[in-house]
């Protein structure tokens, strides 16, 4: 996919309004070590160092789609419990509105505590109701959607089965959508029984597809013999657009039951795979409401997921981050602030950042080295590099040499260096203030400054950056360089 046609598309999310139904779900993660059996029964004893609460089931789905941009109401039913409490402390956080949250003082909010030690699940226990609506909750709810269906650009039903999509709510926005036929996608484990609406987007994954078909499908050849399903999938869910999700598989899209594609997924070596189907359909609903075609929409449906399985837990991608990932292949940034939401992505990721900087005017050996052993250090590797005036204003009128646009382009050339950043003005020539905006994890100069008070020493001791001193090669610095080549010049 083109990059323009990538920004284009994401530029419109946060002009859209989507209305998420579905199933309220409080995911909490308690998380510590284990190192000895319990003497009561065979157990691990698990010692807690974090409670952590996160958004599941269909509010993580609102949660996604808000993160993207999108103003989101989210139309869901809880309890008055310490869980909905929490919960809804999290939605409001996210800037979701809760006017058409329905809470009932007889049910128990929907939860799921996961132990972990170190990265094991130990044990996850279920608490919160899972019947029905009764038929006053049910009306509140319709008359709720009955309020806001209207004003949205796309509805997502996210149907866990839990009880809050019952056959008279489903009933509703088939009425409600012969009036105002707004986008509707959908994702339930019994997508058979959202036919009658006619969606415009369903999302199946592999076990699902399997129980729609009614049949069994073998893994080792499962994307040849589905390819072939689309037709029975169609006449199952009469969905206008399938996505047909399969992990490390990536997916399948049909339109009208026709095959249309096969959507690689992206490789991550230890995938988290909780919620990354609620950010592939966030992702896809938003990109579908702002024009894009099937291999555009299906191109950033995988990046989206892509960037959530990364992550720990069960969790979100940001609008920045779907761009940083747009802009990858672009390592010059003309501002920090470009790199935000690559710099909130490699963090999410556990990624160490690792920053360098200098005049880089005439590249040699040397620069290589530092470079290679500078990305070493960590993970992500990015470079500061002196704008022409500043070079001018550290070296003297005849430097630099090689002018910034095209000392840009050698730098970019070179596969350890993820982005570089110009910096530099009349006041401070240091990367003093570039520093204190990325905040890296590790700070790189060559041993000839090693027991040196740096221009950034204060602001690294301030921010608790660990300095590293590499080895330089020895080979003659630029200054040198060019001392050399007038020297050649002259004999000549």
């Amino acid at each position: 996919m083109q990059t323009d046609v990538f920004r284009q598309i994401l530029r419109q999310y946060p002009h859209k309004k989507v209305l998420v139904i579905g199933d309220f779900i409080l995911d909490t993660y308690i998380k510590g070590h284990s190192r000895r059996i319990s003497p009561e029964a065979p157990v691990p004893v698990v010692d807690v160092d974090s409670v952590h609460d996160s958004l599941g089931g269909a509010a993580n789905v609102a949660l996604n789609t808000r993160t993207m941009g999108a103003e989101v109401e989210f139309c869901t039913v809880t309890g008055m419990d310490e869980a909905a409490e929490r919960g809804t402390a999290l939605l409001e956080q996210a800037g979701i509105t809760l006017a058409h949250l329905v809470a009932v003082k007889t049910r128990s909010t929907q939860a799921k505590t996961r132990i972990m030690a170190g990265n094991h699940a130990i044990v996850r226990y279920d608490t919160g109701d899972t019947i029905s609506l009764d038929a006053g909750t049910e009306q509140k709810v319709i008359a709720s959607l009955e309020k806001i269906y209207k004003q949205c650009d796309a509805v997502i039903i996210a149907d866990y089965e839990k009880g809050m999509i019952t056959p008279g709510i489903i009933e509703a926005i088939r009425r409600l959508r012969k009036t105002h036929p707004a986008f509707l996608a959908v994702d339930s484990r019994r997508l058979e029984t959202f036919a009658a609406l006619k969606p415009d987007l369903v999302k199946p994954n592999f076990e699902e597809a399997q129980r729609l078909l009614g049949c069994a499908v073998g893994r080792d050849a499962r994307l040849t013999v589905l390819r072939d399903m689309g037709p029975l999938l169609f006449k199952r869910t009469q969905a206008s657009l399938i996505a047909l999700t399969a992990d490390e598989d990536g997916s399948l899209w049909f339109r009208h039951g026709d095959f249309v594609l096969q959507a690689p997924s992206q490789h991550v070596p230890h995938p988290q795979v909780s919620g990354a189907g609620d950010t592939f359909l966030s992702a896809a609903t938003l990109a579908l409401v702002c024009g894009g075609d099937v291999r555009d929409v299906a191109e950033i449906a995988t990046v989206a997921a892509g960037i959530v399985i990364r992550k720990e837990d069960t969790a979100c991608c940001s609008l920045q981050e779907m761009q940083a990932c747009m802009g990858q292949g672009q390592k010059h940034c003309s501002s920090v602030q470009e790199l935000s939401g690559s710099l909130a992505r490699y963090r999410a990721e556990g990624r160490k950042i690792v920053f360098t900087n200098g005049c880089f005017d005439i590249l040699h050996s040397g620069h290589i080295h530092f470079l290679q052993k500078a990305k070493q250090a960590g993970d992500v590797l990015i470079v500061g590099i002196n704008t022409d005036e500043s070079v001018r204003r550290l070296k003297g009128p005849l430097r630099p040499v090689t002018p910034l646009q095209e000392r840009l382009e050698v730098l970019a050339a070179i596969g350890c260096i993820d982005h570089i950043v110009p910096f530099g003005s009349a006041t401070d020539d240091t990367s003093t203030d570039i520093i204190r905006q990325l905040r890296p994890d590790l700070f790189v100069k060559g041993a000839d400054y090693a027991g040196k008070e740096l221009p950034e020493s204060a602001v690294l001791r301030e921010l608790h950056i660990r300095t590293v001193y590499i080895p330089l090669l020895p080979v003659p610095s630029t200054s040198q360089l060019i001392s050399r080549l007038q020297q050649h010049i002259g004999s000549l």
